[in-house]
């Protein structure tokens, strides 16, 4: 979150935090070329999905 400016913002209005008692899995970024994980941010609000950020090159986000 501290290397992305706008992803706090966009989590606050997005997303309903996981509980901190949860454990979670780590994904392989689908992006073509990133080397990046993708990490649990918490629930997507309007759907029922994990919302999900990628630690690598691309910094998208996704929903599983």
């Amino acid at each position: 979150v501290s290397d992305r400016d706008d992803l706090a913002a966009k989590l606050a209005a997005e997303v309903t935090p996981p509980d901190q008692g949860d454990r979670w899995w780590v994904w392989k970024c689908p992006t073509k070329g990133c080397p990046g994980l993708l990490h649990v941010a918490g629930y997507a609000r309007d759907l029922h999905a994990l919302y999900v950020v990628c630690d690598g090159t691309c910094q998208k986000t996704f929903l599983r």
